[in-house]
């Protein structure tokens, strides 16, 4: 039930529909590659993939850790943290990239 709810706050109303139509492969494909939906400036992609992340912690911390407590608005917490990975995405595409190549591995 709490998955759903995340979801339908999520989820633009006009795909919906076709958000929970499809079979387990089909969704996570097709969520994975759409792009733009909705009014949110992240790409679908990256909330698509923080709203999974997001719901499956949560479900491990409420089995697994004594008295843990969902967020009161996870919405929120997901929109957050969406915008915070877009952010970072954009800092390293402006940044120079590395040009030296550097080994590393693990003397035994």
């Amino acid at each position: 039930m709490h998955a759903t709810q995340v979801w339908l706050r999520l989820v633009p109303s006009n795909y919906i529909t076709d958000f929970f139509s499809f079979d387990c492969r089909g969704w996570i494909f097709n969520n994975l590659n759409k792009k733009g939906i909705g009014d949110n400036p992240a790409t679908w992609q990256t909330t698509f993939t923080t709203i999974c992340w997001y719901l499956w912690n949560w479900r491990n911390k409420s089995i697994f850790e004594i008295g843990f407590q969902r967020p009161s608005n996870p919405t929120l917490v997901i929109q957050k943290f969406t915008r915070e990975i877009e952010d970072n995405v954009k800092l390293v595409h402006k940044s120079p990239h590395q040009t030296e190549t550097i080994y590393i591995g693990w003397l035994g």
